[in-house]
Protein backbone atom coordinates (compact mmCIF):
# COMPACT_ATOMS: atom_id res chain seq x y z
CA UNK A 1 0.00 0.00 0.00
CA UNK A 2 1.18 3.31 -0.48
CA UNK A 3 0.26 7.04 -0.47
CA UNK A 4 -1.24 8.82 -3.26
CA UNK A 5 -1.39 12.65 -3.66
CA UNK A 6 -4.61 14.29 -5.00
CA UNK A 7 -5.96 17.64 -5.76
CA UNK A 8 -8.54 18.93 -3.00
CA UNK A 9 -11.29 19.18 -5.61
CA UNK A 10 -10.26 14.93 -6.85
CA UNK A 11 -10.48 14.35 -3.63
CA UNK A 12 -14.41 16.12 -3.22
CA UNK A 13 -15.26 14.73 -6.41
CA UNK A 14 -14.10 11.23 -4.79
CA UNK A 15 -16.08 11.60 -1.59
CA UNK A 16 -18.96 12.56 -3.18
CA UNK A 17 -19.13 9.88 -5.86
CA UNK A 18 -18.06 7.19 -3.07
CA UNK A 19 -21.17 8.52 -1.23
CA UNK A 20 -23.44 7.84 -3.85
CA UNK A 21 -21.89 4.67 -4.74
CA UNK A 22 -21.97 3.66 -0.82
CA UNK A 23 -17.80 2.90 -1.35
CA UNK A 24 -15.12 4.04 0.94
CA UNK A 25 -13.42 6.96 -0.51
CA UNK A 26 -10.45 4.47 -1.02
CA UNK A 27 -12.80 1.97 -3.26
CA UNK A 28 -14.02 4.86 -5.05
CA UNK A 29 -10.47 6.12 -6.03
CA UNK A 30 -9.66 2.13 -6.98
CA UNK A 31 -12.50 2.15 -9.33
CA UNK A 32 -12.14 4.73 -10.99
CA UNK A 33 -8.05 3.90 -11.31
CA UNK A 34 -8.93 0.57 -13.07
CA UNK A 35 -11.65 2.23 -15.52
CA UNK A 36 -8.90 4.50 -16.98
CA UNK A 37 -6.23 2.13 -16.63
CA UNK A 38 -8.87 -0.32 -19.15
CA UNK A 39 -9.74 2.62 -20.97
CA UNK A 40 -6.29 3.21 -21.71
CA UNK A 41 -5.03 -0.39 -22.89
CA UNK A 42 -8.64 -1.08 -24.43
CA UNK A 43 -10.17 2.13 -26.30
CA UNK A 44 -11.99 0.84 -28.74
CA UNK A 45 -14.60 -0.73 -25.86
CA UNK A 46 -17.55 1.58 -23.95
CA UNK A 47 -17.82 2.42 -20.51
CA UNK A 48 -19.98 -0.40 -19.75
CA UNK A 49 -17.95 -2.75 -21.24
CA UNK A 50 -14.87 -1.92 -19.51
CA UNK A 51 -16.93 -1.85 -16.00
CA UNK A 52 -18.03 -5.63 -16.99
CA UNK A 53 -13.84 -6.12 -17.06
Amino acid sequence: MGIVKISDLMHENLRIASQAMSRSINAQAEHWLKLGMLAELYPQQTQHQLSQM
